[in-house]
């Protein structure tokens, strides 16, 4: 397939990860440029990945939440030119079949960034593959640079949670589209975590699974938050999904943790 990919560059947020993600990069960064946010307190990983080509690399040795580090790698690479920027989650599956079908796909749709912010890539192979919506998760997504910078980029004030969900509201409220393309090959969000996922929003519940109780008071506050600043801004349908949202997040939660006592007399 013909056309410039230079202008597409990878990024991605880290918390302390495994040596499942080296051996990702090492697949990846001979044709690819990366910029890599290290938000591991104690990173062990910044020595190796400095030393390859065609990595950007940043870390302050504490973590300062996803938003922060959306930013900056978003921000870095818009600076150095970049056009779009394609933003995996450290345990999201994928491979060079998918990088490559993410560029060509832009390349083909170049039309696109005229009214989208953003693109997020998954393999739900719904019908028709590509379907406008209203609320997407991070990973897998392509981030028309110029478009972000617009919005204003991501909020650095947003934790982890909510991240992605205030980032559609405000490309919603900067009049920008979003789009689901959901055929792309080699990509798996679920393959690494925790089993019997259900997917709702594009988010993974689990029965099984407990967030801590900061992290689930930290959902529960971030969502507060987009709530109210959708309501004062007129946008009902916004308001509804992510209360939507917030009462199934919660329902299985409680759930979690009433079915934990008797998993582990199992």
């Amino acid at each position: 397939m013909s056309g410039n990919h230079s202008k597409t560059c990878l990024g991605f947020v880290l918390y302390n990860p495994n040596k499942n993600f080296i051996k990702l990069i090492d697949g990846i960064n001979t044709n690819n440029k990366i910029y890599i946010f290290d938000n591991s307190p104690n990173t062990h990983i910044e020595q190796y990945l400095t030393n390859l080509k065609n990595i950007t690399y940043q870390s302050y040795n504490k973590n300062l939440g996803l938003g922060h580090g959306l930013v900056s790698i978003c921000s870095r690479a818009y600076n150095d030119g970049m056009e779009s920027l394609i933003f995996f989650d450290q345990d999201t599956v994928f491979n060079t079949e998918t990088i490559d079908y993410i560029k060509d796909f832009k390349e083909e749709n170049s039309n696109l960034k005229e009214k989208y912010s953003s693109i997020t890539f998954n393999k739900k192979r719904k019908n028709p593959c590509n379907q406008d919506t209203i609320l997407a998760i991070n990973s897998g997504t392509l981030f028309f640079l110029e478009n972000l910078k617009k919005i204003g980029w991501h909020n650095s004030s947003y934790f982890v949670d909510c991240v992605d969900y205030e980032y559609c509201f405000n490309a919603r409220q900067n009049n920008f589209l979003l789009m689901e393309h959901s055929c792309t090959p080699g990509f798996d969000h679920l393959k690494s975590q925790d089993a019997d996922l259900i997917t709702v929003f594009g988010r993974k519940f689990s029965l099984f699974r407990c967030y801590s109780r900061k992290r689930i008071t930290g959902t529960i506050k971030g969502a507060s938050k987009l709530i109210f600043t959708s309501i004062k801004r007129k946008d009902m349908l916004f308001t509804y999904l992510i209360i939507k949202f917030i009462f199934i997040y919660i329902a299985f939660q409680i759930a979690a943790y009433c079915i934990k006592p008797f998993i582990k007399k199992i």
